[in-house]
C-alpha cells in the first residue's frame, strides 16, 4: 500500500496528531469486507487523530482498480 499517502493534518480538527496502522488491516477481514464489499478481498490502512478520534479508511490499489467494475459500487 504505498501508494497511498495519508494526510498529515486531520480535516476535521486540523491538528497534526494523525496515527496510522503499520501494515495493512488484514487482521480484520471481516471488517474489510463489509467496508469494501465486492472488491476481491481488500486490505486498508486505517488512520486515527489522536486529538478528536476522526478515524479514515484508506483502500489498497487492488480494491480501487476493481471498483469500476464491480456491480456493489456505483460512481456518484
Amino acid at each position: 500500500m504505498a501508494d497511498v499517502t495519508p494526510p498529515q493534518i486531520c480535516p476535521h480538527c486540523h491538528a497534526e496528531s494523525l496515527y496510522r496502522t503499520k501494515s495493512t488491516v488484514a487482521s480484520y477481514a471481516t471488517l474489510a469486507f463489509q467496508l469494501l464489499p465486492g472488491l476481491g478481498g481488500p486490505y486498508m490502512w486505517v488512520v486515527v487523530c489522536s486529538a478528536c478520534g476522526l478515524m479514515q479508511f484508506f483502500a489498497d490499489a487492488q480494491a480501487r482498480k476493481n471498483l469500476p467494475s464491480s456491480d456493489r459500487w456505483r460512481k456518484l
